[in-house]
C-alpha cells in the first residue's frame, strides 16, 4: 500500500499567489519529495485510484521539486547572506541584489529557492517564528501597470490581502506604513519579481526610497534589469550602482566547465526521472541535441522535462512510460516551437527527428 499526503495529490487546488503570505509559504513549504520507486508490472496491478494518486503525486514532484543547482544559485546564497547582514547594520542606502537574464533562464525559480533559504535559516534560529507573527521574507510581483504606489501598496497588502488601506494616502504615508509593516513582521528580505516591468523614472524612484528607508533587503529579478526601462533612466542607475549584479547566462558546451555543468544537469534529470522502470541514458545521451534545441538555457531544459513526464503519464493508454525517441522528439520540437515564436532561434528548428540517438543505437554502441 503506497501512503501520500492528500495534500500533495489535489493537484488541481487553486495555488495562492506567491504575493500574500499565505501562498508564499505555501510555495515554500510544498517541496515533496520524490515518490518510491514503481515498476510497470507493479503499476498495473495497483488499483485505478492508487495509480492515479502515484501519477499526480510524481508530476507535482517534477513541478514543484525537481531541480538542479546553478553557479548562480550558489553566488546568490552566499551575496545575500552577506548583504542582509550587512544591510542590518546600515542607516539608508541599503544595498540591493539583482539576478537578470533574457526569458526562461529560471530567476523566479531561484529566487524562490533564495526565498526559502532564508526563511528556513530563520526558523533554525527562531523555531516559532510562525506563532510569533514574523515573515522574514516578502513577495512582490510587477505587472507592467505597476506604479510606485501600487508597488507599496501590494508590499503592505502582502501581509493581509484584502485589508482596508484608503487610496487617498499619500507616499509618504505608504512608505511609513510598509515600514512599520516589515519590521512588525522581522521581513529581512523583499523578493520583486519581473522587476523590468517597473517602467522608468518614478517606479526606479521609489526602489531607491525603499532602499533608503526599510531594513529589508531588495532581491529583484527581471529581463534586462541594467538596460532596459525599467532601470536605465538616472534614477534607475542610482539603483543599479547600489546593488549586486548576478548574470544568468547560457551554457556553452564547447567549453570545459560549460560542458562539464550542462553534463551534470542533464545527467541529473535523467537519474531523477520518477518513471517505471525508468533506465537512465537516454537524455545523458542527447545531451547535445539537447543543447541545441534549448540553446544552453535551464528554463527551456527544464520545460522538456516537465512536459515528456506530463506527457507519458498523460497518456492513459501507455504500455509502457519509456523515454522513446518518439515522446522526446515530441517534447524537443514544442520547445523549438516556443523558441521560434520567441525570436530567441533564429527562423528554423535546429534539431531534427533523426538527430537523436535512439535506445537501440545506444545499446549498440555499447555493445
Amino acid at each position: 500500500m503506497i501512503a501520500y499526503d492528500p495534500y500533495w495529490l489535489d493537484e488541481d487546488a487553486e495555488e495562492l499567489p506567491k504575493t500574500t503570505l499565505q501562498g508564499l509559504r505555501s510555495a515554500i513549504d510544498n517541496a515533496p519529495g520524490r515518490p518510491d520507486p514503481m515498476s510497470w508490472s507493479e503499476y498495473l496491478a495497483a488499483p485505478a485510484s492508487q495509480q492515479l494518486d502515484y501519477d499526480r503525486a510524481r508530476r507535482l514532484y517534477v513541478k514543484r521539486t525537481l531541480r538542479v543547482q546553478t553557479p548562480e544559485q550558489r553566488e546568490a546564497h552566499s551575496v545575500l547572506q552577506r548583504t542582509i547582514t550587512a544591510n542590518r547594520n546600515v542607516p539608508n542606502s541599503r544595498r540591493a541584489v539583482m539576478v537578470t537574464s533574457p526569458s526562461f533562464f529560471g530567476k523566479t525559480d531561484l529566487a524562490l529557492m533564495q526565498a526559502r533559504s532564508v526563511e528556513r535559516g530563520y526558523a533554525t534560529r527562531f523555531p516559532d517564528y510562525r506563532e510569533l507573527g514574523h515573515a522574514p521574507v516578502a513577495w512582490c510581483e510587477v505587472t507592467p501597470n505597476t506604479t510606485g504606489k501600487s508597488l507599496l501598496r501590494g508590499l503592505i497588502e502582502f501581509y493581509a490581502p484584502g485589508a482596508p488601506l484608503p487610496r487617498s494616502l499619500s507616499t509618504d504615508e505608504m512608505l511609513s506604513i510598509a515600514g512599520r509593516v516589515t519590521r512588525a513582521h522581522h521581513t529581512r528580505l523583499i523578493v520583486i519579481d519581473e522587476a523590468n516591468h517597473l517602467g522608468g523614472r518614478e517606479p526606479a524612484g521609489f526602489i531607491k526610497l525603499i532602499q533608503n528607508q526599510l531594513s529589508s533587503t531588495l532581491l529583484l529579478t527581471g529581463v534586462d534589469l541594467l538596460g532596459g526601462r525599467a532601470f536605465g533612466t538616472v534614477e534607475g542607475r542610482q539603483v543599479t550602482s547600489r546593488s549586486i549584479v548576478i548574470p544568468l547566462k547560457k551554457v556553452d558546451l564547447e567549453t570545459d566547465s560549460g560542458s562539464e555543468l550542462w553534463t551534470t544537469w542533464v545527467a541529473a534529470f535523467d537519474k531523477h526521472l520518477p518513471l517505471c522502470d525508468h533506465q537512465p541514458g537516454v537524455l545523458v545521451d542527447n545531451l547535445r541535441v539537447l543543447h541545441r534545441a534549448t540553446g544552453g538555457q535551464l528554463g527551456y531544459l527544464a520545460l522538456i522535462v516537465t512536459q515528456l513526464v506530463d506527457n507519458i503519464l498523460y497518456d492513459f493508454d501507455r504500455s509502457d512510460e519509456r523515454i522513446s525517441t518518439d515522446r522526446l522528439w515530441a517534447v524537443i520540437d514544442e520547445v523549438q516551437c516556443t523558441r521560434l515564436a520567441s525570436g530567441s532561434m533564429g527562423r528554423k528548428r535546429l534539431v531534427a527527428p533523426e538527430d537523436l540517438v535512439t535506445p537501440s543505437a545506444r545499446q549498440d554502441h555499447a555493445a
